[in-house]
């Protein structure tokens, strides 16, 4: 059966093993790429969704593009078959992580969700809303990305001995963002 990006009436994920990858993506670069690609190697996951997120309660971009346009953008950067760009988030009507997480759960009662980020969201993950409680709803994996990883072993995140959150530290570090994207004003947005 082929699959589409996921939509909240899709029955077809099911006991499959799915990582969230969310994010602005704004735009998206090489850098997202890798961190897939590492979660793919760790034979944890059926499928990716890139999960592109109408806003994001902590980043207050005055440059921010549309979320027509990132979602546009991720379509076009992502060409790995189980790498799916959704804007589920969109449709659940959902801005949080915690929210979201608990309208996937619902939705999706029999598939089983992981949340994947860089490292680099392992510093600031004490900053999103009932930060404790998504732990506890969904394992998180995050994967090696700048900042140095001496920063990451001392994050918040790292302290709580959560046995549902996995740390892949040693991996090549892809020196790319979105945030040098949009200050170097490149004419294409993916790198």
């Amino acid at each position: 059966m082929p699959f589409t990006p996921p939509h909240l009436l899709g029955k077809q994920w099911s006991h499959l093993r799915i990582g969230i990858f969310g994010g602005t993506f704004n735009p998206p670069h090489s850098g997202h790429l890798h961190v897939c690609d590492v979660a793919f190697k760790t034979g944890k996951f059926d499928f990716i969704w890139w999960m592109v997120t109408p806003g994001n309660p902590l980043k207050r971009h005055k440059t921010a593009s549309s979320f027509e346009q990132r979602l546009l953008w991720s379509q076009n950067i992502v060409t790995h078959p189980r790498m799916l760009v959704t804007d589920i988030e969109q449709q659940l009507n959902t801005r949080k992580s915690i929210d979201t997480i608990r309208a996937l759960k619902r939705h999706f009662p029999l598939t089983h969700f992981t949340f994947i980020a860089g490292t680099d969201n392992a510093l600031s993950l004490h900053k999103w809303e009932e930060w404790r409680t998504l732990l506890q709803e969904i394992p998180f994996l995050f994967i090696g990305r700048p900042p140095a990883l001496d920063l990451i072993r001392k994050a918040p995140v790292k302290l709580l001995k959560n046995r549902d959150i996995e740390l892949i530290l040693e991996t090549k570090l892809v020196h790319q963002s979105s945030t040098l994207i949009r200050t170097q004003q490149t004419t294409t947005p993916f790198c």
